[in-house]
């Protein structure tokens, strides 16, 4: 069995997920080669059941109070004569008066003791799993100053590799190889990882996109990138046609192939011909993007400790 190389270097953190299982983290650094571990948990499924629980409850109640008030007696307005029943000079003599009676609602909360229902979900144990790792990182020994982490998740009978903290390389997970069996209630998994470094320089001064033009009477569009060779880049181009009325209808959006953009000069300016990819601008306003986005050989692990590995230009053409 192989060594694992720079056992000095490798921290274990072990830690319970919410669907049980552990991780450990590795440092890698120029003397990483290969790296061996055993990870441990249980897969599990949600189920659900009704449970009756003891509280309080509320509820309004209301009465009906009669509601008395005397009204006002007023003055008659004008002159009085005095000794005549009609109205002259002074206060007329009072009228209105008596008492007004209402039946208004009288409101109170109630509480008192009740039973509810309540869905409540708990895990259930399926079997318990261990997990087998060995993570082989082919060409570490060329950098020396590659530094970072490596970080293997077993989360039930799911294994996870992720890498951070290596800022200046790429950490490309190449290949995978998972084995699994199940003996007595116990699932057993023997997973290979097959790691390389790639540097991020290049790609990152390569990752660049200007001169976005529309061409040829609105049938090709242009613009230059920070290279020639797109192996291991990707163009992105999305259209979009405005409408007055109504939602805006997406004339493209995807990843071009490399036969559908052609580079040239020394300038590396492309070119995509829009028969070849069956977009037409005819009638109205559209919103164009293009972009040049790192893609690589394999999955990009440390992701987080690059969060922008696109350049992108926009512009807006009218098309008669």
């Amino acid at each position: 069995m192989k060594l694992l190389i720079g056992l000095m270097s490798v921290m274990f953190s072990v830690g319970a997920f919410a669907d049980a299982g552990e991780s450990r983290h590795f440092n890698i650094s120029d003397s990483t080669t290969y790296i061996d571990t055993i990870l441990r948990g249980e897969k599990t499924h949600t189920e659900y059941e009704n449970r009756h629980v003891r509280t309080t409850c509320t509820r309004q109640e209301v009465e009906y109070r009669t509601v008395c008030t005397s009204a006002p007696r007023h003055p008659y307005p004008g002159p009085h004569y005095p000794g005549h029943g009609y109205p002259g000079p002074g206060p007329r003599y009072p009228h209105g008066g008596g008492t007004v009676c209402q039946t208004v609602p009288h409101y109170r909360t109630v509480i008192y003791p009740c039973t509810k229902t309540e869905t409540v979900s708990y895990e259930v144990k399926d079997y318990d799993v261990e997990a087998r790792v060995s993570i082989n990182v082919t060409n570490a020994s060329a950098f020396k100053d590659v530094r970072g982490t490596l970080s293997a998740h077993l989360s039930g009978d799911n294994l996870y590799l992720k890498a951070s903290g290596s800022k200046n390389y790429f950490v490309m997970l190449k290949n995978r190889n998972t084995k699994s069996r199940i003996t007595n209630g116990v699932k057993f998994l023997d997973v290979n990882f097959e790691v390389e470094l790639v540097k991020a320089a290049p790609a990152l001064s390569n990752l660049s996109l200007s001169n976005l033009k529309v061409e040829d009477n609105g049938n090709a569009l242009g613009f230059n990138v920070g290279t020639n060779d797109l192996n291991d880049f990707a163009i992105e181009l999305k259209i979009v046609k405005n409408k007055l009325i109504g939602s805006d209808n997406v004339v493209i959006d995807r990843e071009l192939a490399n036969h559908e953009v052609e580079i040239t000069g020394s300038n590396n300016r492309a070119r995509i011909d829009f028969s070849r990819i069956n977009v037409e601008l005819r009638g109205g306003k559209f919103d164009i993007t293009a972009s040049i986005a790192y893609k690589g050989k394999g999955v990009l692990l440390n992701d987080l400790d690059f969060p922008n590995l696109k350049a992108s230009r926009s512009l807006t053409f009218k098309a008669r």
